[in-house]
């Protein structure tokens, strides 16, 4: 594998850079997250400070959350040759939001995110692929809901050296529920595109992210959590190969 030049890299990264129209979205789909974790408190703070405060510590971690998981879309787009280009579901994101207000925030939902991937038309040549290959989009698609687990796993890590601290544990909580909620196989979101990487993959990723989706919520450390997570993961992967993929 030959190194890229220096003179690819400035075209990769002038196709790389988020647009403002992307900072826009982003920002959009940060602020309606936040709304949606902090919904909860909101309603039941007593003063108005108190709901300012829930409100900008769900912020945090949420434009936090949503560019990790943006950005862990655009590396492996890049790495591929391919433009990304970050967006919103609206119909996910209206869905969220209402289930919100039906829910009274009893039920927080983050779906609305949305990438799209089309090819750096310079760097056409020498590259056979034109258009960009159902490989390709499941590997963007994965890249996403593992990185949101990661930065769950990070500020849970964090919390443990710093000691307690309402950041870090909103991070965690909102990380974690991202990763599982966009790896679910529906239409628009990462986890019907992550099929196309392999069913096998995707049911120990699943149970893996699960896992610590689950697991990640109590009090036995990141280690404790990424063990027990893997098991979940690798018992996922067991039930769907004995019972389906063999079947089929």
């Amino acid at each position: 594998m030959r190194l890229i030049q220096l003179h690819e890299w400035k075209d990769l990264v002038r196709h790389y850079a988020i647009t403002r129209g992307e900072v826009i979205r982003l920002i959009t789909l940060a602020a309606s997250f936040a709304l949606i974790l902090s919904f909860a408190t909101i309603s039941t703070a007593q003063t108005l400070e108190e709901q300012v405060d829930a409100l900008v510590i769900a912020f945090l971690a949420t434009i936090i959350g949503v560019l990790v998981h943006d950005a862990a879309h655009r590396i492996v787009a890049l790495k591929r040759r391919l433009q990304p280009e970050a967006g919103i579901n609206y119909y996910w994101l209206l869905f969220s939001l209402a289930t919100m207000v039906l829910s009274k925030g009893a039920l927080p939902l983050f779906f609305g995110e949305k990438i799209r991937a089309k090819p750096m038309h310079p760097h056409r040549l020498g590259h056979f692929t034109y258009h960009e290959g159902t490989d390709d989009l499941g590997a963007i698609a994965l890249a996403g809901p593992i990185a949101s687990a990661g930065l769950a796993l990070i500020a849970l890590g964090l919390g443990y050296i710093v000691g307690e601290s309402i950041v870090f544990e909103t991070i965690v909580r909102f990380s974690a529920t991202y990763a599982i909620l966009t790896f679910l196989p529906l239409p628009g979101l990462d986890g019907l595109m992550a099929f196309f990487c392999g069913r096998l993959l995707y049911a120990f990723l699943f149970g893996t992210l699960l896992g610590y989706f689950i697991f990640i919520q109590t009090d036995i450390g990141v280690l404790g959590t990424s063990v027990l997570a893997l098991m979940v993961g690798g018992i996922t992967w067991y039930i769907f190969y004995n019972f389906w993929e063999k079947n089929v």
